[in-house]
């Protein structure tokens, strides 16, 4: 491999939690992330994603995997945003598939590109300047009560957190809702269906 050469690399995250998180589908003491370094002669990008099988259906294993086999060894380069843009679009079955595989080569490189250029990643991507508003939500342990009674700020929780991740997040979210909304329509359709069939009897 050349000086060059794009090298992406991705490694399982595991850190402790300091205390443990249960909601209806996990209980976690331990987070669980993929962390993702894209390189290129002397500048470094980094990414991140979150895989969660009870989300979005992937899961840690599968999606490293899938990250190796697709971007290790030099089989991609991209050298401009575009290049990520057309790889993505060539790609959106796959990526449906590991969204948070995705989402940490994403960051990755656009964090890279955007050191290559000497700029944030927010003028890279022209948003510049931008301002918007996001709501923001978090679980809450169960865990005794005197673990949650000092304020912690969001950067505490998640100082890697970007406006690429909301949006990574965002995205997801849609795609949730749109499914959701699939599954409301469909038991709509039966009720209905079952109400005619019990009032033509």
């Amino acid at each position: 491999m050349t000086e060059e050469t794009l090298q992406i690399e991705a490694v399982p995250l595991r850190l402790a939690l300091k205390s443990t998180v249960r909601h209806n589908a996990a209980t976690r003491n331990e987070g669980e992330s993929i962390w993702v370094q894209a390189k290129r002669r002397h500048n470094r990008g980094y990414g991140e994603g979150c895989p969660r099988v009870y989300v979005a259906g992937d899961d840690l294993e599968s999606s490293l995997k899938w990250i190796r086999e697709n971007f290790s060894n030099g089989q991609v380069n991209f050298v401009t945003l575009d290049d990520v843009r057309q790889w993505a679009c060539c790609h959106e079955k796959n990526i449906d598939r590991y969204p948070s595989a995705w989402c940490a080569v994403e960051m990755a490189m656009l964090d890279l590109l955007a050191r290559e250029e000497n700029c944030s990643v927010e003028k890279l991507l022209r948003l510049d300047g931008f301002r918007g508003y996001g709501r923001y939500t978090a679980v809450i342990g169960d865990d005794k009560g005197w673990k949650y009674t000092a304020p912690v700020s969001y950067t505490h929780l998640r100082a890697h957190e970007t406006v690429l991740d909301l949006v990574c997040r965002l995205l997801l979210e849609k795609k949730k809702q749109k499914k959701l909304e699939h599954v409301r329509n469909n038991k709509q359709r039966n009720t209905n269906s079952i109400m005619k069939t019990i009032t033509d009897n």
